[in-house]
């Protein structure tokens, strides 16, 4: 799965994706994955607890089998630190559903009916955090098996983390089940930050500290990280640019060609100026 070039996603731009909506449920997922991200043995337990409210209600809220209501946005608003405007939106999403808001059974399973506003909450979620684009990468190889316990212990992820992980790119339809196989749905994502915007940022972040903390975990000869310093023009950046994202593109469809996969690696490469005025 090779990612590259810029935050679209078809030919939707994602900076041009606006949310006048936002879902108290998503709210929860990320909050829990944030903190599941800093400290892996961080629980469900422990996340009720900060919120207010059972394990049991936590669970079936975060898994779509039980709506979000005003007490929620109120327990949310004091328990974590959002801003002022996503709880604006937060209310404007149970007022925009409002008692409209109902329970669907699919199966023998229950979900909550979902608006297309959460469609772009989700693609903004699966775009943000770096399990998710590994996710898709992993349905590359051989033994793919799109269960949680299967990709949790691949990319070393909670459990609970891998399931919504996985059931957004199921309602993104990212992913698509092609004979009994799960495949990405779409050849190339192009993510980069040419455009900057909060997914983006975040998901820099992810993958510089993941490759941080590589300099410490992976074996060397597992891994290449290397720098290199030099002068040049200002005006040559976009040429550069334009180089490194050929060389990524190559790199990649070379490396997928040359054998069957079994790892998921990144390549991120960092071009930003050292010096901080420009010479006259």
């Amino acid at each position: 799965m090779q990612t590259h070039a810029s935050w679209s996603i078809g030919r939707t731009p994602l900076f041009q994706l606006s949310m006048r909506s936002v879902d108290p449920i998503s709210i929860l997922q990320n909050e829990f994955s944030k903190r599941q991200c800093r400290n892996p043995r961080y629980s469900l337990r422990s996340f009720s607890k900060l919120i207010g409210v059972s394990p049991t209600t936590l669970s079936m809220m975060m898994s779509r089998k039980r709506p979000p209501s005003e007490e929620l946005v109120e327990r949310l608003t004091a328990s974590l630190d959002l801003s002022s405007e996503t709880v604006a939106l937060m209310n404007a999403f149970l007022k925009t559903r409002g008692g409209r808001q109902s329970i669907v059974k699919s199966g023998s399973h229950k979900s909550v009916n979902k608006s297309p506003s959460d469609d772009t909450q989700d693609l903004f979620a699966v775009l943000s955090e770096w399990h998710c684009l590994a996710l898709l990468s992993l349905l590359d190889f051989p033994d793919a098996n799109l269960t949680p316990e299967w990709v949790a212990k691949k990319l070393g992820i909670p459990l609970l983390q891998a399931r919504f992980s996985i059931e957004r790119l199921k309602r993104t339809g990212m992913i698509v089940e092609v004979e009994g196989r799960w495949r990405q749905a779409r050849p190339h994502i192009r993510l980069d930050d040419r455009t900057s915007t909060i997914a983006s940022r975040r998901l820099q972040r992810q993958f510089l500290s993941k490759a941080i903390a590589s300099l410490q975990e992976v074996p060397p000869p597992e891994r290449d990280i290397t720098t290199n310093t030099f002068s040049m023009n200002t005006e040559d950046i976009e040429w550069a640019v334009e180089q490194t994202n050929e060389f990524r593109r190559e790199l990649s469809r070379r490396l997928e060609q040359r054998s069957k996969p079994n790892s998921v690696y990144n390549i991120s490469i960092q071009l930003y100026p050292l010096t901080k005025e420009k010479s006259k």
